[in-house]
């Protein structure tokens, strides 16, 4: 995927007094929700995915299937389906294109945009329409975690608490805030209307809506898990697999942090809003790319001083009252900045490897492993 300057990203969303932001909600109910399932090349996952749509228990719940130009078995198990969802074929022009292409065409008050690798448990879309209120641009919930073959882990995606309600201020201050991967959100129509169309180069989806969903409405919070995120060796966001750390993964999401700042600027500035100079690059989950990257990138780069730097900034952020995280993962997050800071490469790398692998938790057994076998010298 090219770079891009977050301003080909931004098509001038404003904002609009509560009245207008959810002006056609009132004569929804109940509510019609849309699911889009946007898919490029994972035939092993799209039926799953379709079948998990289909079988939500909610009545009123339309189905589009968006294929982004799949070059292996996907439109043949797309004809399957013809005349149970709607099918879009088009030519590859990456997430946000296939997502503008079936926005246009659902009729939902609220959607929700489930990728091809993930699931809906059958009661998401009944419990998201009962929990839901007019005061919500988005709601989020957690996902529970399953490997490629569907086997389900021990804990969810993401691992922190999710953040909820009047959250504008703290974006502004912050930059973030703990939201959930894609499929575990149900956004309003009326929010994707004003910020949408996204231009088709535009990649960063997530942190796209995540970023300007709180300046359209509070977040609501579902505490139990929906849905299934699929962790598999074909994640974009992919970082820690093979027994490796996937640095130039990691050098494109320290990248994605970057253009979302920019992107928040950008809306700042149209809409007379004051945004803090250290938004985003401030909080914890940013700093921890950080450090990650920096000891990584070796003492020809970063020098002993400069990795306690980042340690003390990282550890600063986990103990903010707003972090999102509970006292025992504060202790482990600082903890895990402190040895990542201080012990030699070696040593260093399979604690970087666990804090941004998606596999599973770590134990003192994997760590001792990975040093004895020499996986990640």
């Amino acid at each position: 995927m090219a770079a891009l300057h977050p301003d080909t990203c931004l098509s001038e969303p404003q904002t609009h007094s509560s009245t207008a932001r959810h002006e056609g909600f009132a004569d929804r109910a109940p509510y019609v929700v849309s699911i889009i399932i946007n898919n490029y090349n994972y035939e092993r996952f799209l039926q799953d995915a379709i079948e998990s749509a289909l079988a939500q228990t909610y009545a009123r719940t339309e189905v589009i299937v968006v294929d982004d130009g799949s070059t292996d078995g996907s439109r043949e198990i797309l004809k399957h389906y013809e005349h149970r969802v709607s099918v879009i074929l088009k030519e590859n022009g990456g997430q946000s294109s296939a997502v503008n292409t079936a926005l246009s065409r659902c009729s939902g008050a609220l959607i929700i945009i489930l990728d091809s690798d993930d699931l809906l448990a059958p009661d998401a879309v009944e419990r998201i329409v009962d929990a839901w209120t007019p005061h919500f641009s988005k709601l989020q919930f957690p996902l529970h975690v399953i490997d490629g073959a569907g086997n389900v882990q021990d804990f969810l995606m993401p691992r922190t608490k999710l953040s909820k309600g009047k959250l504008d201020q703290v974006v502004l201050q912050k930059g973030t805030y703990i939201a959930s991967p894609t499929s575990g959100n149900a956004w309003s129509r009326a929010l994707l209307e004003n910020i949408f169309p996204l231009p088709d180069e535009c990649q960063f989806v997530d942190a796209y809506l995540n970023t300007l969903a709180p300046f359209f409405g509070e977040i609501g919070l579902i505490q139990d898990p929906l849905g299934f995120y699929r962790v598999h060796g074909q994640n974009a966001s992919s970082v820690a697999h093979s027994g490796s750390v996937d640095r130039r993964q990691l050098e494109k999401l320290r990248l994605d942090n970057l253009r979302t700042k920019s992107l928040l600027e950008n809306f700042a500035a149209r809409s007379g809003l004051e945004v803090s100079p250290d938004a985003v690059t401030s909080h914890w989950l940013h700093l921890k790319l950080e450090l990650g990257l920096a000891k990584l990138r070796g003492p020809d780069q970063f020098s002993q001083r400069d990795l306690a730097s980042l340690a003390a900034k990282f550890t600063k952020s986990v103990f903010d009252h707003d972090s999102g995280l509970h006292t025992l993962g504060r202790l482990r997050l600082a903890g895990w900045a402190w040895l990542v800071a201080g012990l030699p490469p070696r040593l260093a790398r399979p604690l970087i490897h666990f804090a941004f692998s998606r596999n599973g938790k770590a134990s003192l057994r994997d760590y001792l492993s990975m040093l004895n076998t020499g996986s990640l010298s």
